[in-house]
């Protein structure tokens, strides 16, 4: 299990543009190409960059993929970490559910590059990260966009807001809905919620009211899709108005927008900060980032995934705590995952001896048949019944010592002295 090997940079460690940047799929499929990785995957989120690999015996991670900050996992502590990302613990918004879906989806796009071993570990962390969440999280976790949202600020003097949501994908309606969330005005309520959960009052008596909500997406049909999902609310609830705005048109709209809230995954920036007008307050969810940060406008303000990170530790703070028993039930998980992945590439190397076994047995029996004139076939059955029966007491072991010579008879080691 030592072959296994994940690298990785988290918001703590660099800043967005430096994970965007660290490494590529490319550069892994030319080391898979030149034999120095037996199998590769690359995993970003708008958190963190890493690489997972599995490299060949006795090799050394490639000069190419090492990084100064990053870190680097191995062994159970790979297993618990990969298992802690799709639970949040490691996440920017302590807990949040957005990120399994985005490490779904990387796994879903790049698992060209994996073999047996990391379709498993992400095939079984994916199940037992559901399992755990679905068992012992509990529930209303913070995320990027409710960060993001609880950092908006009334205008001065106060009125109510008009806001521009880009993107209407998973985080763009998640930043619309907490939008429309949002008090008219601060209330007695929210100030006595606020001093309950330990926060000073006057931090919810600040909250901003939204009067408009504009949703713009590259993909017409989705932002109707999103607009119909948010109407049930908007007929309920007296709330702000709520419209669409070509995407076209988003650009040139952009200076009439009190805030404009950057949702998409566009792999280049869609807006610098020498753009915005004074007092315009720009969020950028993205990653990589959706916002140059530029020549700055007098009053514009710019809230990126880099500035939350410096707050975002103190927000979740007393959140953290209820996550404990979760946790603790992910380092034991993380142990029965490796378990799987010690059977697997047991079961696989059984495999490939008894696979290189019939090989051997039928040229030999081809090559005696040959030299003696006696029967293929009753050859090759002979041949294979004593192959069958020395084999046999070695797969009825599973220590770390059998797997050594199941590697050695798939031809994967080189026997040596001391085998």
């Amino acid at each position: 299990m030592t072959r296994l090997v994940c690298i990785g940079l988290d918001y703590t460690a660099a800043n967005t543009a430096e994970r965007a940047s660290a490494w590529n799929e490319d550069r892994l499929r030319a080391l898979k190409d030149e034999g120095r990785i037996l199998e590769g995957l690359l995993l970003t989120t708008c958190n963190r960059s890493e690489v997972y690999l599995r490299l060949p015996p006795d090799a050394e991670t490639p000069s190419e993929l090492t990084h100064p900050k990053a870190r680097v996992y191995t062994g159970t502590e790979l297993s618990l970490h990969l298992l802690r990302v799709l639970l949040g613990l490691e996440s920017l918004a302590c807990g949040e559910s957005h990120i399994a879906a985005q490490v779904k989806a990387c796994y879903a796009e790049g698992n060209d590059l994996c073999g047996p071993w990391l379709h498993r570990l992400f095939q079984s962390s994916l199940k037992m990260a559901k399992l755990l969440r679905t068992c012992y999280h509990p529930g209303m976790e913070p995320s990027i966009p409710r960060l993001m949202v609880d950092m908006l600020a009334p205008s001065s003097p106060p009125s109510p807001l008009s806001v521009l949501v880009l993107g209407a994908g998973e985080m763009g309606e998640e930043t619309s809905r907490l939008l429309l969330s949002l008090p008219l005005s601060g209330s007695p309520q929210r100030e006595s919620e606020a001093a309950t959960d330990g926060e000073a009052a006057p931090r919810a008596a600040l909250k901003p009211a939204v009067g408009s909500l504009v949703l713009s997406n590259r993909t017409p049909d989705r932002t109707e899709a999103l607009l119909s999902r948010l109407l049930p609310r908007l007929e309920r609830e007296s709330g702000p108005k709520v419209a669409t705005l070509p995407w076209e048109q988003w650009r040139e709209a952009s200076r009439r927008f009190d805030a404009i809230f950057f949702c998409t995954g566009s792999p280049v920036p869609l807006f610098a900060m020498e753009d915005a007008r004074p007092g315009q307050q720009i969020f950028d969810l993205g990653s990589p980032p959706q916002v140059v940060r530029s020549a700055e406008v007098a009053g514009a303000r710019l809230v990126a995934i880099d500035d939350l990170a410096r707050t975002a530790e103190e927000a979740t703070k007393r959140y953290r705590k209820k996550l404990r028993r979760l946790e603790e039930e992910a380092v034991n998980a993380a142990s029965s995952v490796m378990s799987e992945l010690e059977t697997l590439s047991g079961e696989t190397y059984k495999r490939l001896v008894l696979h290189r076994a019939e090989r051997i047995v039928a040229d030999r029996a081809e090559r005696t048949s040959k030299r003696t004139g006696t029967d293929e076939e009753t050859l090759r059955r002979m041949g294979w019944s004593i192959v069958k029966a020395l084999l046999s007491p070695a797969f009825a072991e599973s220590d770390p010592h059998a797997r050594r010579l199941w590697k050695i008879l798939a031809g994967e080691l080189e026997e040596s002295d001391d085998v």
